[in-house]
């Protein structure tokens, strides 16, 4: 629990430094923005966190690596922003019997990342991407015998990506983001990877 208050504070402080930065280097104008993306992870290999006990004699399960985001965020000058997203990270199905009744188990992954971002041009259009900042995660587990469970927690998050800019509001993004060890000793912990393309408008 202690450290993952100490990664809610660091990944706060950080996110404060950032915008701090940033109205000191310029305090007029700057831009809000939203957008999305979709894609897949790696490293979140989701059935270690079925329910234990939600099946007598457990059977299948296969874990889904598709994933998504929506996300806002205000870009205060050139270089420097803060930005905010809900992430869902996947699925796992799991299916086994009960006392002699077949039952299942489906868990979900997701969270809220809060993160400070960098943006160095590369030409008018292209522009290279970094984040930093922490992830609060959420893990449900529901399962149809009652053996339902919910673990949380917090996890360094940091990212790199391109973005091009088709016109002066839309823009398309590539990106690659690390959270680190989402999970707990009873679920199961890894660094999962989210690979997503998305688009994003600037107001």
């Amino acid at each position: 629990m202690k450290t993952r208050i100490m990664t809610v504070i660091a990944g706060l402080a950080l996110l404060s430094m950032v915008t701090s930065a940033a109205y000191a280097e310029d305090a007029s104008g700057g831009h809000w923005y939203v957008g999305g993306g979709l894609g897949a992870t790696t490293g979140n290999d989701l059935c270690s966190a079925v329910t234990p006990g939600f099946a007598t004699t457990p059977g299948t399960c296969d874990s889904s690596q598709f994933a998504g985001k929506v996300f806002g965020g205000y870009q205060f000058t050139k270089y420097l922003g803060a930005e905010g997203a809900l992430v869902y990270l996947g699925t796992a199905n799991a299916s086994g019997t009960y006392l002699g009744t077949a039952t299942t188990s489906d868990v979900y992954a997701g969270g809220l990342e809060l993160v400070g971002t960098g943006t160095i041009p590369i030409t008018d259009k292209f522009s290279a991407l970094g984040k930093l900042g922490v992830l609060l995660w959420g893990i449900y587990s529901e399962t149809g015998t009652g053996f339902n469970r919910d673990d949380s927690g917090a996890s360094f998050a940091m990212g790199a990506g391109l973005q091009y800019d088709i016109t002066k509001h839309v823009g398309i993004r590539f990106e690659w983001e690390r959270f680190w060890q989402v999970g707990n000793s009873t679920i199961g912990q890894s660094d999962v990877d989210m690979f997503t393309i998305g688009g994003l408008y600037r107001f």
